[in-house]
């Protein structure tokens, strides 16, 4: 008797701590996961990886694929954008458009996709919250998405977003110590730790806060 296939979740595996929940959750569930890391040449790409790689190994099982890293530069097409110079870094406090990076969301997933040339289908499993005021982090956006790499990819396309309705404080108290303290999110590493100045930081710091739960994270400021 032929047995069906069991699809993976693509995994958009940034390194903080929404996607080192949605890997922990996956595998709890029996998921078969494949984490994709892109690396973009970004400020903070190198030492984010690294932290990626830890995560990864921390949560091996059967059902957790190797973490494929794709290095596509995006260095010349972002020109003179402080995520690839590394000045004027968006700081805790500043507003959350000052984060902004055109096109990202739309382009971690077509590029992903053609890593998958040989499955049926693609499901891929992204991290955005509550928390997320960007456009290309509504259901709506996703939704689009689906329709439009389902007709350029010749197969069905299904982007999965599990915590979207839910903040980082709630994603923080749904996960594992050992997960949080894996996790990277500074757009501004200091020595390989978060800078604890940057946007990303302050957000981090009061998720926690919220959360109510203590935060193992080494800031250096």
């Amino acid at each position: 008797m032929k047995t069906e296939m069991q699809l993976p979740s693509i995994l958009l595996y940034g390194g903080g701590v929404e996607s080192a929940a949605l890997l922990e959750h996956l595998l709890a569930e029996g998921k078969l996961v494949r984490p994709v890391y892109e690396h973009w040449g970004l400020h903070w790409d190198d030492c984010t990886l690294m932290h990626a790689r830890r995560s990864c190994q921390f949560h091996q099982s059967e059902n957790l694929h190797p973490l494929i890293e794709v290095h596509d530069s995006r260095r010349d097409v972002l020109a003179n954008h402080w995520a690839v110079t590394g000045s004027n870094v968006p700081q805790s406090g500043d507003p959350p458009l000052a984060m902004e990076i055109p096109g990202r969301n739309v382009l971690l997933l077509t590029i992903a996709a053609t890593r998958f040339p040989r499955l049926p289908e693609l499901h891929f499993v992204i991290g955005t919250t509550a928390d997320n005021k960007f456009n290309d982090a509504t259901r709506a956006f996703f939704d689009t998405c689906e329709q439009i790499m389902s007709i350029d990819c010749r197969r069905p396309v299904t982007i999965m977003t599990p915590i979207i309705n839910m903040r980082k404080h709630d994603v923080i108290r749904s996960c594992e110590t050992a997960t949080l303290s894996l996790s990277f999110s500074c757009v501004n590493p200091q020595e390989n730790q978060h800078c604890g100045l940057c946007y990303k930081c302050g957000r981090r710091k009061k998720a926690f806060q919220e959360a109510g739960v203590e935060d193992p994270t080494i800031y250096m400021h």
